[in-house]
């Protein structure tokens, strides 16, 4: 067993399997504490708020919506808003049913919006420009899109019904929170939660192949609830391996595509997971209620400590914030497939704010990140990430990075200071843990700055057979905000942090970034890292060059992943490092090369 013994001793941890608990156990001791909290906030549900769901029917210049598409889009909006109050119904939140805009004629009301161009010119990165488009009707119908969730299906599909073919060119994404949000979707004549049952019928997809008539609109209606998720401010999650056991598979992972499944008896379909049903509880669409709406949250993780027993990791600690906090949830997410395959933990802060995680679905052989949310009484929430782990193949967990993170994180603000080494003495001794060690490192490097930049690499004497960039001078730096900056961001919180693992050595280089050092031919090879400083969201791509020529380049690499490079430099008399933007503008593009290491 691993502890952190040196962070918020005064807290008794407790064999982890006392608190072993099954997803049905969670539910029922922790959804009470959370509405209770919730009706004393905002009045017995539901509220009376007017606030409605609204949907837009958008299509190009030269197309017509699709057949019966009033009746189908109706259909698909009453399954979306019966999974959302079943699944709400389920974990115990008495949640109202979304409120749909209905017409006199029961169906739903559906703004029907003409585009500017033919469908030839849009794509599926068209979604801002085609949500442009829909705010005159949106206004006109007295609909402040900015405050609203609205669902855009954009009339972006092609069906040959000889061939029995279909291939989609649509915006399919959404993103938003409780003040507001848009998902976009894509309608076809297909598109209908009747057909969920049907096996028999094929079609072939350009995207999924060959597939039943249900199994498209477990994918396509699926994705309809899915994308709404988004909108309502959800991120994804995935399964845990005993909720997959009871539930099937969790609906902002990958059950988007696994709706309707047991109507064909293939699985078990798709659920809310307890996270994310304490997330939506709050939210004025189930609510009815804006109270505090415009409030600000703030909130604070502080005293967190964490410990290991087998394969599972705890992290205790205390919230405090504003409004009051009424939910915490837990993302632990393994590196790469970006946040898909991260599985979330639960718990509800006592009245001294004290809460406990257990993170036990960690995948062996990866580096992850955990990331905590505060669910605030108003329906927004507040993150604190760049708690980084590592498990080994084996299933063993290595927390060195998050203790060296929880050591730092009070400190590291002040230690461009002149009580710099006052804070580091401070530190735990080097004796007590890897993350001690790392902690005191980190912190020394960030402090004093590198201790041999006056030399260029070509100038480092033969005997030295490894030098980190961060150590070497270069022939010439530049980046693309703030200053350049060796073993440390320019700004807070300064700790060199990506894919949710801590540096000792690194360079940033925020994009567009170069940095130039003279080798003289004397150094053969080039190892480390690249990626986004945790807690950005821009996309760059990473070059080496080489006396003019390219060697290497990253793919695009977007937040919460991070690259290894090796590169040969044999007879190399000029290393040029290159950070590029992404193609999606330069703010957030905070690049950093991250253990850059010269070899003989």
């Amino acid at each position: 067993m691993s502890v952190l013994r040196f962070v918020l001793p005064s807290l008794l941890f407790l064999p982890l399997a006392i608190f072993a608990s099954d997803p049905a156990v969670q539910i029922r001791e922790q959804v009470p504490l959370a509405v209770a909290t919730l009706a004393e906030f905002h009045g017995p549900p539901p509220g009376q708020a007017e606030r409605k769901l609204h949907i837009v029917y958008w299509t190009p210049s030269d197309r017509e919506p699709q057949p019966q598409w009033r009746e189908r889009l109706s259909r698909t909006m009453e399954s979306t808003a019966d999974f959302f109050e079943g699944e709400l119904k389920r974990h115990g939140v008495p949640a109202r049913r979304i409120p749909l805009d209905r017409a006199a004629d029961g169906l739903v009301n559906i703004h029907i919006v003409k585009g500017v161009q033919p469908y030839s010119y849009y794509d599926v990165g068209s979604g801002a420009e085609i949500r442009g488009e829909c705010l005159p009707t949106l206004r006109a119908a007295g609909i402040a899109s900015e405050r609203e969730t609205i669902v855009i299906f954009c009339n972006m599909s092609v069906w040959d019904s000889e061939k029995r073919s279909m291939r989609q060119n649509s915006p399919y994404y959404a993103g938003g929170d409780v003040r507001g949000g848009t998902a976009w979707q894509v309608d076809s004549p297909l598109l209908d939660p009747l057909h969920l049952g049907e096996k028999a019928q094929h079609l072939q997809d350009g995207q999924y192949g060959r597939i039943s008539l249900g199994r498209y609109n477990s994918i396509f209606v699926g994705g309809v609830i899915h994308e709404l998720g988004h909108a309502l401010g959800l991120p994804h999650n995935r399964e845990r391996p005993d909720e997959a056991a009871l539930f099937g598979t969790a609906l902002m992972g990958s059950g988007n595509r696994t709706y309707g499944e047991n109507l064909r008896g293939e699985s078990k379909g798709s659920f809310l997971t307890l996270a994310h049903a304490l997330r939506l509880a709050s939210h004025p669409l189930f609510t009815g209620s804006m109270k505090a709406l415009a409030e600000q949250p703030v909130a604070e993780f502080r005293d967190l400590a964490v410990r290991t027993e087998g394969r599972e990791l705890e992290v205790r600690g205390r919230i405090t914030g504003t409004p009051r906090i009424y939910a915490v949830a837990g993302y632990s997410d393994p590196a790469g497939g970006s946040d898909y395959d991260a599985t979330t933990a639960s718990a509800i802060p006592d009245a001294d704010g004290l809460f406990t995680l257990r993170f036990t679905a960690l995948e062996p052989g990866k580096t992850g990140e955990l990331r905590l949310v505060a669910a605030h009484v108003n329906g927004l929430t507040t993150q604190r990430g760049g708690l980084g782990y590592g498990v080994e193949a084996g299933g063993a967990i290595d927390i060195t990075a998050l203790q060296a993170r929880l050591l730092l994180d009070p400190i590291a603000s002040r230690l461009q200071g002149a009580d710099a080494a006052t804070l580091i003495a401070a530190l735990p001794a080097a004796e007590q843990g890897e993350g001690a060690r790392l902690a005191r490192s980190i912190a020394t490097r960030m402090s004093l700055g590198a201790p041999g930049q006056d030399l260029l690499p070509a100038e480092v004497p033969d005997a030295t057979t490894q030098l980190s960039l961060s150590d070497a001078k270069p022939a010439v730096q530049s980046v693309g905000w703030r200053k350049p900056a060796a073993d440390r961001l320019p700004e807070a919180p300064f700790i060199l942090a990506a894919g949710g693992q801590l540096f000792e050595r690194g360079l940033y280089a925020h994009a567009p970034a170069r940095h130039v050092f003279m080798l003289g031919g004397k150094w053969a090879r080039l190892t480390g890292a690249c990626g986004i400083a945790d807690g950005h969201r821009g996309k760059v791509t990473f070059v080496v060059r080489a006396d003019g020529r390219e060697l290497w380049r990253s793919g695009k690499k977007g937040a919460e992943s991070i690259e290894r490079y090796d590169v040969p430099l044999a007879g190399v008399a000029e290393l040029e490092l290159l950070v590029e933007d992404g193609g999606d503008g330069a703010g957030g593009d905070w690049g950093l090369w991250l253990e850059p290491m010269l070899a003989r």
